[in-house]
């Protein structure tokens, strides 16, 4: 049930500004070389356009609703009452670069606060308890200084003011109050050592730009490389192991990154078994093993029968032409499977969206990161330096079967090879973190 107000909340004048700075260069300069190329002039062009009203704020009349009010597109103003607990008023603006240089938010960049003068020269320290105010970005996260805006691209801001329903009435007011608020923004040009990411939500910890293999990301505490970076997904592997498994560590936060597991392997690599074993013709064979040791459908991906050969060990090849396959097998029948979802639960109460978690695939350490292909040999070798070293910073399973009782595997060594899946005392869990864009 609404309370009733004592007194209306009249906000006469919101003000969001948009500043534009040249930043660290003359941005109009025209630049020739001789002959008869050019290199044509930048233009710095950042405005706010598209402003939407959430269709349940409170009326208000056209020349009093969110709009921009001058000619270079910089200002957006709003006058509203609300007259009850509950009554809000909220719109989204995005900030458009239509310009060719990125630009990015600058030191001390941002200014935000409830006035009690319309020339905003007396700030109140403590947002009222009749008011609920934020600016964020549209999808909730915070606003921060050195946050990148691309040329050709847009950020959406979301401003909302609101009547506190939850109020005590003790807290109301018997008459009127007024409000000024002012939030700000100040863009200059990008600066590639300050500028500070947001991946859903990561940041940008080290490397170039969040999209390069190898760039640090970070949320919170937990940290990862990138692997890839494309249209529609983005993947990265964790920096280290997690502390859970068999060998967990109790006496440090369980279910998170560990960095002690750098360079360790076995007990304080918090290892564990990969997979459960199944009463299979060798009583020691993984899930993904049907009768006669052939790879079941649910697990074969390759478009035609897979199974086992004698050579040195037991391997899969395709039937046609011999080729060595390593089959994907990582799934809900993982001993490692619920380690990785809680991982991803976690990370998600941090705020990461649109996020799954699986094991790093055999093609993505030979394709992608350096190892070479052990192909029925008894192991190969993955980077232990360089732009890809990280690949074997810990000892870790992969989600590839190998053979009906092994999987791949990462030792810190640089050692890229095969264990038997019910090792419980090698290998540790080291999830990749995919990103839906």
């Amino acid at each position: 049930m609404r309370k009733r107000s004592k007194g209306s909340l009249y906000i006469l004048l919101f003000l969001i500004v948009l500043g534009i700075s040249v930043g660290y260069a003359v941005l109009t300069s025209n630049l020739k070389i001789n002959g008869n190329s050019k290199v044509s002039s930048a233009n710095w062009d950042i405005h706010w356009e598209n402003v939407q009203i959430n269709e349940n704020s409170v009326p208000t009349s056209d020349e009093n609703k969110a709009r921009i009010t001058d000619v270079a597109r910089t200002e957006v103003e709003y006058s509203v009452v609300l007259s009850e607990p509950g009554d809000f008023y909220e719109f989204t603006v995005d900030a458009k670069n239509d310009g060719t240089i990125d630009a990015m938010i600058d030191d001390d960049g941002i200014v935000n606060g409830i006035y009690t003068d319309s020339t905003y020269e007396t700030k109140l320290t403590t947002i009222p308890k009749t008011l609920n105010y934020t600016v964020t970005y549209a999808d909730g996260n915070k606003i921060e200084e050195n946050h990148l805006l691309e040329k050709s691209k847009k950020e959406t801001y979301k401003v909302r003011v609101e009547y506190n329903e939850d109020i005590n009435p003790s807290d109301l007011n018997e008459n009127d109050q007024t409000f000024y608020f002012k939030f700000s923004v100040r863009y200059v040009q990008a600066d590639n050592s300050k500028i500070n990411r947001k991946i859903a939500p990561f940041t940008l910890k080290s490397g170039v730009d969040g999209e390069t293999l190898g760039d640090e990301l970070c949320l919170e505490t937990e940290c990862f490389y990138v692997v890839s970076d494309n249209s529609s997904e983005k993947v990265l592997l964790s920096k280290y192991n997690l502390n859970v498994g068999v060998n967990k560590d109790t006496s440090k936060t369980i279910g998170i990154q560990d960095p002690s597991t750098v360079g360790k392997v076995g007990v304080e690599a918090h290892s564990d078994a990969f997979a459960i074993v199944t009463n299979t013709e060798s009583g020691v064979d993984g899930y993904w093993v049907g009768d006669n040791y052939s790879l079941l459908d649910k697990y074969n991906t390759y478009g035609e029968s897979v199974s086992f050969v004698t050579t040195n060990l037991i391997h899969y090849e395709k039937d046609s032409d011999g080729t060595q396959v390593y089959p994907y097998v990582y799934d809900e029948n993982s001993n490692l499977y619920s380690y990785v979802e809680d991982y991803v639960i976690r990370l998600k109460s941090l705020g990461a969206k649109k996020i799954s978690g699986r094991l790093l695939k055999t093609e993505e350490a030979i394709g992608i990161l350096g190892c070479g292909d052990y192909n029925k040999s008894h192991g190969s070798t993955c980077p232990t330096t360089g732009s890809t070293g990280f690949v074997s910073s810990t000892s870790y399973w992969l989600g590839n079967a190998t053979n009906p009782s092994a999987l791949s595997m990462v030792h810190f060594s640089g050692y890229f090879g095969m264990c038997t899946l019910n090792d419980t005392n090698s290998f540790g869990i080291r999830p990749v973190i995919v990103i839906k864009k």
